[in-house]
């Protein structure tokens, strides 16, 4: 608020200037507010309104300026800023020496600003805002753009207009790239997304089956103007110069892109030059050079009911052949290398899951088992008839195939025709090339009760019974009936004492309880046996690992047979404080089975297992797994794992794995050790480095090497490999760079041709 003029100061000479000047400030619009710390003048022309001293100017809408000296002129109906001026308005900054801002059209002069709309810093001519579809759409002239904050940016982007999506994207009319003065390239048109699935992504690299590359993917939304009804469609260009070119389209649904759900249509077509080209000396013949993948994953939610979830899933990959994701899509390939094909319908309530659903055989390069269809209906763990006793259970129906893969169905026959006629090996042979296929109804229903007594003593005592039918046995004459029948008993004891003045920051203790737990489990299972000729689907996968004692978590249904375990153990637990809460300093796991009688081979006692995990600080953690045979007529073989993850500083990090098996019957002899580094070298540089040996065979199988240079805008990188395949080697280079606030890079760097 100005003071009112003095009638007694005799100033003649300035009066007629003041008039006009507090005249001009009534003038000013209402919403626009000034404050400041320093002096009021005004001009002899009486045009003019001069603050100086930390000015501040603000508007109803969201405007605030900040600058040390402010000029109203009431000619112009504008105010020129100066010195330190930082402009706030919505999402947009700006900051400079000097600009003018028009009240009366409300119109920011930015040619001397910088602006900041994340993730860019540019400046522009003339920026005007305005609302389109009901969001903010900043439109700015004659600019240049860039993501290197620095008084000296490495590279401008200059386009004759932009416009500005905030979160969204940035439109760029007659775009011109340019690096240290230099252009690099100019393009008519560009729109860039802010989101990482849109936009363009170029990555270059090299390896020995696909020779030097270049993949290249653009991104953009398609759809309604609502954000649910839009989908991401991503267009590939490929080109590997041992190959040729590759297309690809790729359809997401971003609403379905979560940790517990999936929404995508992919495409990928090449015409390969020489689909030969093996990479880890496995002979091919005769692979089509028409090469695709067309996959569908997709999850479709079905809103009848809020008090359930409900929803059709489908996950279907049609491959040219087998070797088409070891080559193109080796991330896939490692994940899943026979991806699965079915359609099925879910229902989950609190307390049951229902699924009915088919699998189906869309690459007949693979063995699969079928189910056409099946349907399963899961009763989780609850109390029954609201007693202490708790129930569950599972049933099942459906029909099964199992079919061979091609090739393997291909040796089999040719193994059968090279033995002659009254071979002994034949029958084993032609049993071997029998599909299995037949009609199973399952049902398993289990019952337990927990009870707990004072000083620490737990009991569950569990009983289950079950009923399998097979019909349409293939090669196998009637019908197989299957009865189970389980009992069994888990009991356990736990001792704990408390030491609340063991505190170590060093080793990460504060304050301690250490909890000891004996325990034991018994389990009884009786069935019936199967024919010799009865050949499973649902059956055990070799494993080093004990199987479970409870029947109800066991899926290979068709493969169980009578057992009777007693297992014995001892639980160690160390627990701390850590941010309010309990924390797992160290836990330990040790037991061991006695078999009165044994599922799968002839033991009396299984090895001795033991299990830690150590987790005392942030930047250090250990776990260990070993089974040894300690007791004379136990498993016989030997197991060893260690994996620890240790950083010495904020710079250094090490993860190191070692695994040993020797003697398992159904596994090969392994004696490997993994070790992966990352090296923060300063603020610039960083190293990463990764090795797999074989020691058994004294063979570095795998090694990888990657550096990286941050550039404040850019990060490059380069990664390299080379794999010993025994007798082939293959190798590969990558070369990554990308602008940090655009699609950004992962590090460390690992070579990965998509």
């Amino acid at each position: 608020t100005l003071p009112e003029p003095d009638p007694d100061q005799q100033a003649p000479s300035e009066e007629p200037a003041l008039l006009p000047a507090f005249g001009m400030l009534n003038d000013l619009p209402k919403d626009l507010k000034i404050s400041h710390e320093g002096t009021l003048n005004f001009d002899r022309q009486g045009e003019n309104v001069i603050y100086d001293g930390h000015v501040k100017i603000s508007g109803d809408n969201g405007l605030q300026i900040f600058a040390d000296r402010a000029t109203i002129n009431q000619a112009t109906e504008s105010i020129l800023l100066e010195g330190n001026v930082v402009i706030y308005r919505g999402a947009i900054l700006h900051r400079g020496e000097r600009a003018r801002y028009s009240y009366s059209t409300r119109q920011l002069d930015t040619s001397e600003l910088r602006t900041g709309v994340d993730p860019f810093v540019f400046k522009s001519e003339k920026l005007r805002s305005e609302i389109v579809n009901g969001e903010q759409v900043i439109i700015a002239e004659n600019a240049s753009f860039t993501t290197h904050d620095s008084d000296n940016p490495h590279y401008w982007i200059k386009t004759k207009e932009a416009r500005i999506y905030p979160g969204d994207r940035v439109d760029f009319d007659h775009l011109k790239l340019e690096a240290n003065g230099i252009s690099i390239f100019w393009l008519p048109y560009l729109s860039q997304p802010l989101n990482r699935a849109l936009g363009y992504q170029i990555r270059p690299g090299a390896r020995s089956n696909l020779g030097v590359y270049v993949r290249n993917r653009y991104g953009f939304l398609m759809g309604g103007p609502e954000k649910e009804d839009q989908w991401t469609l991503q267009t590939h260009l490929d080109y590997y110069t041992r190959r040729g070119f590759g297309l690809g389209l790729d359809f997401l649904d971003p609403a379905h892109l979560s940790s517990d759900e999936f929404g995508w249509l992919k495409f990928y077509y090449i015409s390969d030059r020489d689909p030969n080209i093996e990479r880890a000396n496995i002979t091919r013949n005769g692979v089509d050079p028409d090469r695709f993948r067309v996959q569908l994953r997709r999850r479709f939610p079905v809103e009848w009911s809020q008090a359930k979830k409900e929803y059709w899933d489908a996950n279907l990959t049609w491959l040219s052949d087998e070797f088409f994701l070891e080559d193109y899509f080796q991330s896939d390939f490692v994940v899943d290398p026979e991806p699965d094909n079915y359609i099925s319908y879910q229902r989950q309530s609190e307390r049951s899951l229902l699924q009915i659903g088919a699998r189906v055989r869309v690459n007949d390069f693979y063995q699969t088992d079928t189910r056409l269809p099946e349907a399963t209906f899961e009763w989780t763990k609850s109390p029954f008839l609201d007693s202490k006793v708790l129930y569950e259970s599972q049933t099942r129906l459906g029909y099964l195939t199992e079919e061979f893969s091609d090739q393997r169905e291909e040796d089999l026959e040719s193994q059968l025709l090279s033995l002659p006629i009254g071979d002994p090996l034949r029958p084993a042979l032609e049993l071997e090339l029998e599909e299995p296929s037949y009609l199973r109804f399952h049902s398993w229903h289990e019952w337990s009760l927990p009870l707990s007594y004072k000083g620490g003593l737990n009991l569950t005592p569990r009983a289950g019974a079950g009923w399998t039918h097979y019909s349409n046995i293939d090669n196998v004459s009637g019908s197989l009936n299957r009865h189970h029948l389980s009992l069994g008993l888990d009991t356990s004891i736990k001792f704990s004492k408390l030491y609340p003045d063991l505190k170590n920051p060093r080793f990460g203790l504060n304050g301690l309880k250490h909890v000891i737990q004996p325990y034991l489990q018994y389990s009884l299972y009786d069935t019936e046996e199967t024919p010799v000729d009865f050949k499973p689907i649902d059956r055990f996968a070799a494993t080093t690992r004990p199987r479970s004692l409870t029947l109800g978590r066991h899926h290979a249904i068709d493969d169980l047979e009578d057992w009777n375990i007693v297992r014995l153990g001892l639980r160690n637990n160390l627990l701390t404080r850590r941010d309010d809460d309990t924390h797992h300093w160290l836990s330990t796991n040790t037991f061991i089975d006695y078999y009165l009688t044994d599922p799968e081979f002839d033991r009396k006692f299984s090895n001795l297992y033991h299990e830690t995990v150590w987790n005392p600080l942030p930047w250090l953690s250990l776990y260990q797994e070993t089974q040894i045979p300690l007791i004379a007529g136990g498993s016989g073989f030997r197991e060893f794992n260690l994996g620890t993850t240790y950083m010495p500083n904020e710079n250094v990090e090490f993860n190191l794995e070692y695994n040993y098996l020797e003697g398992h019957p159904s596994n090969i002899d392994s004696h490997r050790v993994r070790l992966y580094g990352h090296w923060r070298i300063n603020d610039s540089w960083g190293f990463n480095g990764s090795q797999f040996w074989e020691l058994d065979e004294g063979t570095l199988e795998y090694q990888e090497y990657g550096i990286h240079r941050d550039l404040d805008s850019w990060i490059i990188a380069l990664s390299a490999y080379r794999r010993d395949n025994r007798n082939k080697n293959e190798f590969g280079v990558a070369i990554n760079f990308t602008l940090k606030e655009f699609p950004t890079l992962n590090l460390p760097i690992s070579v990965d041709p998509e």
